[in-house]
């Protein structure tokens, strides 16, 4: 028999103060068993240094939850953390090295339909751009002591066209094997 692990999941780590705490709170109360950085968001580094100290409590069995998770038979680890990759909001890691096509006039990544937009006709020549991105925000996480199980797209990038190769490609370079992906059946 195959058993099945339900996920309770929150991504946006490291999008703002605000933010970082509601994910925080809910994994102290046993609420989620996941969530996701934005490595390039204002509050990443302090975001992942709050999951370190979550897995230390968690390991140290140092708040409530952790008992009740682990009958329900939950991994010693306190929660699953990935890369929320990201190339609709906020400024690409890479800087300068980022094309500017897929940059707005102030630097930063243009929001989804911009993306989405813009990738169609020039997507296949940006791959190598958009790969070194998500190369850099995901050893960004490694750099800050914290090894990501998996990885996601901010605003479901992973879904659109000349992103769904760059993230297999940095699964592989990374040795991450799952990739959160959204399934809509609906629009099957």
């Amino acid at each position: 028999m195959n058993a099945r692990r339900i996920v309770f999941h929150a991504d946006d780590l490291g999008m703002n103060p605000a933010v970082d705490d509601g994910i925080v709170q809910c994994f102290e109360r046993g609420l989620l068993t996941s969530t996701s950085v934005m490595a390039n968001g204002p509050t990443a580094a302090s975001g992942l240094e709050r999951v370190r100290n979550l897995s230390e409590a968690w390991r140290q069995s140092a708040f409530d939850p952790a008992a009740l998770r682990l009958a329900a038979g939950d991994p010693r680890q306190p929660l699953d953390l990935g890369v929320h990759l990201n190339l609709t909001q906020g400024r690409p890691l890479t800087g300068d090295r980022y094309p500017a096509a897929l940059l707005d006039a102030e630097g930063r990544f243009p929001g989804a339909g911009r993306l989405f937009a813009s990738l169609l006709p020039i997507g296949g020549r940006m791959r190598a751009a958009i790969e070194n991105e998500f190369a850099a925000q995901v050893a960004f996480v490694f750099d800050h002591g914290v090894h990501p199980t998996h990885l996601n797209g901010h605003q479901y990038i992973e879904l659109f066209p000349h992103v769904r190769g760059a993230v297999l490609h940095v699964c592989r370079r990374f040795g991450i094997r799952v990739v959160r992906v959204a399934l809509e059946r609906d629009l099957a």
